[in-house]
This record gives C-alpha cells, sequence and structure tokens, in this order.
C-alpha cells in the first residue's frame, strides 16, 4: 500500500499549486528535495513547469496509483492534476477513487470522490452531471450514518 509520507506529500503538493505560497518557494523546494521516486521528479516537473516532464511524471504516478490501488493514491493524484487544470484525468482519477470506496463500502470516501466530481462538472457547467454527483454522494452520506446507527444499536 501507498505510504502515509507519499499520500501526505500529494495532497502537500495540490495544497502548493491551488495555493502557492507568496513568500517564494522555499518549502516546495525543501520538499522536492527529501522526497522520493516518482514523488521528487513529480514535484521538479512541476516546479520546472517542463510540460513533457510532467506529464510523463503524472503517468508515472498513475501507474504507481495502479499498482497500490488504494482510495487515497487515486484521490490524491486526482487532487495534483485537478490543480493543474487536467480535468479530464482528475475525472478519471477520482472515479477509480469512487469504485474503490464503492467496494469497500466507505460512504465518507465515496461522497469526498463525488463532490470533487461534482465541482468539476459544475465548473464546466454540466449541471446535470454535478448534480447526479452531489446526489450521489448525500446518499452515501445517509447511508453511512445508517449504517454508524445500526452498529451503535
Amino acid at each position: 500500500m501507498l505510504d502515509e509520507e507519499s499520500n501526505s506529500l500529494f495532497r502537500v503538493i495540490a495544497q502548493v499549486l491551488g495555493n502557492p505560497p507568496s513568500n517564494g518557494s522555499g518549502d516546495f523546494k525543501a520538499m522536492i528535495s527529501d522526497a522520493s521516486e516518482p514523488y521528487s521528479s513529480y514535484a521538479k516537473a512541476i516546479s520546472s513547469l517542463d510540460s513533457a516532464s510532467l506529464h510523463s511524471s503524472i503517468e508515472e504516478l498513475a501507474s504507481r496509483a495502479e499498482e497500490q490501488n488504494s482510495f487515497e493514491s487515486w484521490f490524491n493524484l486526482g487532487l495534483l492534476v485537478q490543480s493543474l487544470s487536467f480535468s479530464q484525468d482528475a475525472i478519471g482519477y477520482y472515479q477509480q477513487s469512487l469504485n474503490i470506496a464503492e467496494a469497500q463500502e466507505d460512504g465518507n470516501k465515496a461522497a469526498d470522490a463525488l463532490d470533487r466530481l461534482g465541482g468539476i462538472y459544475a465548473q464546466a457547467e454540466g449541471w446535470e452531471q454535478a448534480c447526479l454527483c452531489y446526489e450521489q454522494g448525500l446518499w452515501h452520506l445517509q447511508k453511512e450514518q445508517e449504517m454508524q446507527k445500526s452498529a451503535a444499536i
């Protein structure tokens, strides 16, 4: 399974891309130097904005996510590529995370993936698809609450 350090790195990179630091990229460069492969090459490609390197690194990360096949690896990869405005790729990665969450009957994670999918569709003005994702997400959350209530009895 993908280790927590790698999942954490996915999330931090997505946060940095979504909200770049105003005081320079020193923290980001320190994070890059501490990262293992293929994560360090991905982070270096982002920092250099080399499109070919970036796409190659994303493909390598997708291969790693496929090997690990965990909700976190696919979901965090979706966060990364969405922050780079690669919406179609993000849809595929969020769908993978949704499939895993549903297979594990984890309504909270399924709702997280559906929320992200709904956001992408809403941003593209795909209102019907966005609404469907949000409705499915609510259904998963309601089902999760019912299961928790049953377990408490």
